[in-house]
């Protein structure tokens, strides 16, 4: 794996709020006496990033199949469990039996995180479509300039 995709790894695993807010300063900002620049390295960025979602979206599947197969598995085995001792098995009490074991929260705060993440990352991707459209329209104003002086 080269480095930049270790990196963006690494940095997807730190994903905080925190590291949110300042990447989202970093890759939305616009150097103005740069527009051209900025145009030609967005497209990278993007890409990056982009890939990160497709990570993260992964990532929320995962957990989400994860969280399913507990439940499926534990409420079959309280179903097995409940039956061979005699006693009734309704699906509220299966539900409630599920949801009250501590697995099951992990399981959700799992998901719940990875959900997260992906929401952080589709935001960052949008920022930097913003950008896109911010940097076309500057760069079209400045040709505009540049015809009025020539």
């Amino acid at each position: 794996m080269t480095n930049k995709a270790n990196e963006l790894l690494l940095a997807y695993a730190d994903l905080t709020w925190d590291a949110y807010v300042e990447l989202t300063t970093k890759l939305s900002s616009i150097n103005r006496n740069n527009v051209d620049g900025e145009l030609a390295d967005l497209p990278q960025k993007y890409s990056y990033y982009s890939g990160l979602l497709s990570v993260a979206k992964k990532e929320v599947e995962k957990a989400r199949l994860d969280l399913e197969q507990y439940m499926a598995t534990t409420r079959q085995e309280e179903y097995n469990r409940r039956m061979a001792s005699g006693q009734k098995a309704t699906d509220k009490y299966l539900e409630s039996y599920v949801m009250s074991q501590e697995l099951y929260k992990e399981y959700n705060e799992a998901l719940y995180m990875s959900n997260f993440k992906y929401n952080l990352l589709r935001d960052l991707v949008n920022a930097l479509s913003i950008k896109k459209d911010a940097l076309v329209q500057l760069s079209a104003n400045s040709r505009a300039e540049a015809k009025i002086y020539n």
